[in-house]
């Protein structure tokens, strides 16, 4: 999510980071310069599921399945179809 973050991964041993989806093109070319200088090199996800969660931040599938999301084990709960809500909405935790 930040500079402090990719620095300290690169401390660790990390070769690779994903950057969170939210951020703009803009901090990705910021935090991107900073790996590179760590010599990390980034990755970003710019389509898939219309998660609910910030990047990273997601325990849904993890409390409903035991599948961690933030371990790419994502059950994706929020495209399952649940009991209409008052306006008719089978699926609340979908963004789409």
């Amino acid at each position: 999510h930040n500079e402090s973050q990719i620095e300290f991964l690169a401390r660790i041993g990390a070769t690779r980071v994903n950057l969170s989806r939210e951020l703009n093109l803009t901090e990705i070319k910021i935090l991107t310069d900073v790996a590179h200088k760590c010599d990390v090199l980034t990755e970003v996800f710019v389509h898939g599921a219309l998660c609910i969660a910030f990047s990273g931040q997601c325990y849904s599938s993890s409390v409903s399945v035991g599948n961690s999301g933030n371990r790419g084990r994502c059950s994706q709960a929020c495209r399952d179809e649940y009991e209409p809500t008052a306006m008719g909405n089978k699926h609340p935790l979908n963004l789409k």
